[in-house]
């Protein structure tokens, strides 16, 4: 397993936090609720510099998340 090492504060990277943000809104056309897909963000758990979702491909695969 090779370290990751964070471009904001230097540290190898040990923990990366995720956030999925998205909206939910009400459709005129349909009259119903729709998810969108939205975003997904990941920072380095040190420093919470986000981080380049290239950079962290093989970790992302690990998990089911690519």
């Amino acid at each position: 397993m090779e370290n990751l090492e964070c471009s904001g504060c230097g540290g190898i990277v040990t923990e990366i936090l995720a956030s999925h943000d998205y909206t939910i809104e009400q459709n005129s056309e349909t009259s119903r609720w729709v998810k969108n897909t939205g975003n997904v963000t990941y920072v380095c758990g040190n420093c919470l510099e986000e981080l380049d979702t290239n950079d962290i491909e093989d970790i992302l695969k690990q998990v089911d998340e690519l």
